[in-house]
């Protein structure tokens, strides 16, 4: 199995939302990732993230938080 470690800033605000008909939560956001080697140059990465988790970070982070997506 692949896996992938990213650490890198929150790019846009963030807008916790509700699925209709159920109790799940989904956060949607952009992860701005700097390359190791390369001085001035991001990849924006698009990540979903669900229920606690999204809770978590709707509550506690905001824009240009860093966080880290496994």
């Amino acid at each position: 199995m692949n896996t992938i470690n990213l650490i890198g800033n929150i790019c846009n605000d963030l807008e916790l939302k509700q699925i209709a008909n159920s109790n799940k939560s989904v956060l949607q956001i952009t992860l701005a990732v700097k390359r190791p080697f390369a001085r001035d140059i991001a990849d924006f990465i698009p990540v979903v993230v669900w229920n606690q988790p999204a809770e978590y970070l709707g509550k506690y982070a905001h824009k240009g938080s860093r966080v880290a997506v496994s």
